[in-house]
């Protein structure tokens, strides 16, 4: 390997990563085929009783688009770090709806259909806007190297005139854009910034039982060398994950080996050490990628040919885990709790308080946005293809803020590190971002269903139906947000949370979770894992102070994006502007004959307590009182303009007593 591609890495050295990384991967590998079984027998569980779904969300999500849609495309001047002179050369920057991003000579060649001379997958990434930013990153990623070395002023390079754009990517090189324009920047990197929440987040969305075998497989390791968080580590697809959980132990050894071999002024040390280490990240993804194909490969054909066994002993199986999820929780749960109450309860509070003032505040200033978006559409635009043609044309502009909103997490939250050892809340950031992103879509696609069907109404009855129809839109955005937030806190607070939970523990039970294993027949050792068992008990018992903290925020009047989803009918009086008192729904349906023309009085079709989550048919949803949860005979019978059909997948339905 010449220095120019691979710095100062040699064949030597990359003999020896490699084999640093053989021995990591047979660890790993004997974590992974012990949890796969126990994942693929969960998996048939669930396919026999279904897990019990929670209350969906009431917008409608955008169906899937082709991957090979461009979200951005524009002209650049592209260079990496290493290179000399960071003028760079003039490129064509396409980012694609698979959320990759291409660089090409020129737009003629992408046009041709002609290969990418780049292409970058930006998991994990991080996006910089100023040479001062990725100064500090720089000098933070080579600070066992540069050793405290001052840069001299003199040879410091700088981009020419233009607009900046940074990514650094884990492990890799430092990839600069240079704009000609301020607007054509913001657009690249609200689209860039996209890229990496879908790239990084997406893999770990679906939880299939393979994913779920791999994460399990992965906490082991990590507990085995001391390390107990792993939930913000997983950033990008599994083979990701692992090249960097193994880098961790690649970088110290060699630093070490490179400490006095890299020399010369602070520029060209930061040059020799990224590109290294880039080399090195490189050999590891290329030995891992194939061996963990493999290794799925093997368990995923392993656990098929046990599937018939598997299949005829659920039944055994499941009362086999509830027994010994029983005997666990009566001998952990007692100092669980205790550990929990000391060390862990009294702080989720304040957690939480951080949370919903920083997310919650930035669905609000989202859903403001948004409203005004649409606001200055249905001004500017005179009839209804115009307006389809405005919002169609909305983006995340004004977005910033809201996003930025949620960034404060992460000086808020620095004293987790210290407390539940917390190393970075870059994933908790992706996380809420993915999901205001969602969100936001949701809302804009819901609206525009409305739009394309606004061209049968009459022009006299166009303004007031799209003022209701975005009103409704608002609304369910509102509860969907609601919903969002409780899930998200819910997970986060647990991530958080569990890994102190398991250290504090691990010394005590370590070895006495062995006498369990008495419990499980030896035919089903392969799918009932006490050390899974255990987790789910330290999860089940944190999960019960996490609810009752979360119940006490909903308490509290001021936590209006925490109330109960279940207010969405109330919520709705405000659709015609008025302000009604907790009582006035119980006057309204004192004479539930006259509910079905209650719209056309001014006032809301709402139902009894009793049933007001009972679903029932669409009925007319041109009504601006309209809710899913109405039953038919509580449905305003007013004439029907088609809109889009909605259904709450998974609501519950009460008993009517």
């Amino acid at each position: 390997m010449g220095a120019s591609s691979s710095g100062l890495l040699d064949e030597a050295k990359t003999i020896h990563i490699k084999g640093l990384v053989d021995s990591c991967f047979q660890s790993f590998s004997a974590f992974y085929c012990r949890q796969y079984p126990a994942a693929y027998s969960g998996h048939l569980q669930q396919e026999v009783e279904p897990k019990k779904q929670e209350r969906g969300l009431i917008l409608t999500q955008r169906p899937q688009t082709d991957p090979e849609d461009v979200l951005f495309q524009g002209r650049a001047r592209f260079s990496t770090w290493d290179e000399s002179s960071r003028k760079g050369k003039d490129k064509y920057v396409v980012v694609k709806r698979n959320y990759s991003l291409e660089v090409h000579d020129s737009q003629e060649s992408f046009l041709r259909g002609s290969a990418a001379k780049l292409v970058l997958q930006p998991a994990g990434g991080a996006v910089l806007t100023s040479e001062g930013e990725a100064q500090n990153l720089l000098d933070q990623i080579c600070s066992g190297v540069l050793n405290g070395l001052k840069e001299d002023s003199s040879s410091a390079a700088s981009h020419a005139e233009g607009f900046v754009s940074l990514l650094h990517l884990p492990h890799s090189e430092l990839y600069c854009f240079l704009f000609q324009n301020e607007s054509e920047r913001y657009h690249f990197l609200s689209a860039l910034q996209s890229c990496i929440r879908h790239q990084s987040l997406d893999p770990w969305c679906e939880g299939y039982y393979e994913s779920q075998a791999f994460i399990h497989a992965l906490q082991l390791y990590r507990q085995d060398r001391g390390h107990y968080e792993c939930w913000e580590i997983l950033q990008g697809p599994e083979e990701q994950v692992l090249a960097a959980q193994f880098m961790e132990e690649v970088l110290p050894w060699l630093q070490t080996q490179l400490q006095n071999k890299i020399k010369g002024k602070k520029a060209e040390r930061i040059r020799l050490w990224l590109t290294t280490v880039h080399a090195a990240y490189t050999a590891v993804l290329e030995q891992l990628k194939p061996r963990l194909e493999a290794l799925r490969t093997e368990c995923r054909e392993s656990a098929t040919a046990n599937q018939g066994l598997v299949r005829s002993s659920l039944d055994q199986i499941t009362a086999s885990q509830r027994f010994l999820l029983k005997k666990i929780q009566g001998c952990v749960g007692p100092e669980a709790e205790r550990v929990c109450g000391e060390f862990i309860s009294p702080f989720l509070p304040s957690v939480l308080e951080a949370l919903t003032g920083n997310i919650g505040s930035a669905l609000q200033e989202m859903r403001r946005t948004l409203q005004s978006q649409i606001d200055s559409a249905l001004a500017e635009a005179g009839g209804g293809s115009e307006v389809t043609k405005k919002v169609l044309s909305l983006t995340k502009t004004g977005m910033e803020k809201c996003f930025q909103q949620v960034e404060r997490l992460k000086s808020d939250l620095s004293g987790l590190s210290e407390r539940f050892g917390l190393s970075s809340t870059d994933r908790l950031v992706l996380s809420a971002h993915l999901d205001m992103e969602k969100l936001l879509d949701s809302a804009v696609y819901t609206f525009e269903l409305f739009l394309r069907t606004s061209a049968r109404l009459q022009p006299d009855q166009f303004s007031v139906k799209t003022a209701r129809a975005k009103d409704r839109v608002l609304k369910q955005l509102d509860y969907d947000s609601r919903l969002v937030q409780r899930r998200l806190y819910k997970e986060v607070l647990l991530r958080i949370t569990l890994p102190t939970l398991s250290q504090r523990l691990h010394g005590s039970w370590k070895n006495e979770l062995q006498q369990f294993e008495q419990y499980i027949f030896s035919d089903f050792s392969s799918f009932i894992l006490v050390q899974n068992i255990y987790q789910d008990v330290l999860s089940g018992i944190l999960s019960q102070d996490i609810q009752k903290v979360l119940q006490e925020a909903m308490s509290n009047t001021s936590s209006n994006l925490l109330l109960d989803t279940s207010d969405l009918a109330i919520s709705q009086y405000s659709l015609l502007g008025q302000t009604l008192t907790p009582s006035t729904p119980n006057k309204l349906i004192e004479n539930h004959s006259q509910l079905p023309y209650a719209c056309r009085l001014g006032m809301h079709c709402l139902p009894p307590p009793a049933v007001r989550y009972l679903p029932g048919p669409a009925g007319n949803t041109d009504c601006p009182n309209y809710s899913p949860y109405l039953p038919a005979k509580y449905r305003c019978k007013e004439p029907r303009v088609e809109l889009p059909q909605r259904r709450v997948v998974g609501d519950t339905v009460p008993e009517l007593r």
